[in-house]
């Protein structure tokens, strides 16, 4: 942290009597390595749902390209919850428009699941969301 960070939050902690809690290393961005690619597919999840909530007014292309992307990135960061839970909200989203492109995903994200499990709470919150993209597939 530099040191405007560290005099921000003292002026909050100061101001609100509130301890700040520590997020586990899982939950983090990744490092200035893989930093761009993170936010290249925090931003595709971003037009995933601008397309699936506004359907009239936008359009999405490359969405398979998206996913390699973001398995990708969960494949060089097979621990980071951030990751995975972009890509697994980008599928829930994607397969309300495009469930044909999701589908093609299935053996693939079966495959990251089984070879690069999380912690169990948070392998819960990802088997609900693969359970409602392939019924069946979570278990």
């Amino acid at each position: 942290m530099d040191k405007f960070e560290n005099a921000l939050r003292s002026y909050f902690i100061s101001e609100t009597n509130i301890a700040p809690a520590q997020t586990p290393a899982s939950y983090h961005p990744p490092s200035t390595d893989w930093l761009p690619y993170y936010l290249v597919c925090s931003e595709q999840l971003l037009a995933i749902r601008a397309a699936t909530t506004f359907k009239e007014k936008y359009t999405l292309n490359s969405e398979r390209d998206m996913l390699i992307g973001q398995l990708q990135l969960c494949a060089r960061l097979p621990h980071n919850v951030a990751a995975r839970l972009i890509l697994f909200q980008s599928l829930v989203s994607l397969n309300e428009i495009r469930p044909n492109i999701v589908s093609e995903f299935k053996e693939r994200i079966n495959t990251l699941q089984k070879e690069n499990p999380l912690p169990p709470r948070q392998q819960a919150v990802l088997n609900r969301l693969l359970e409602r993209i392939f019924p069946q597939a979570a278990r």
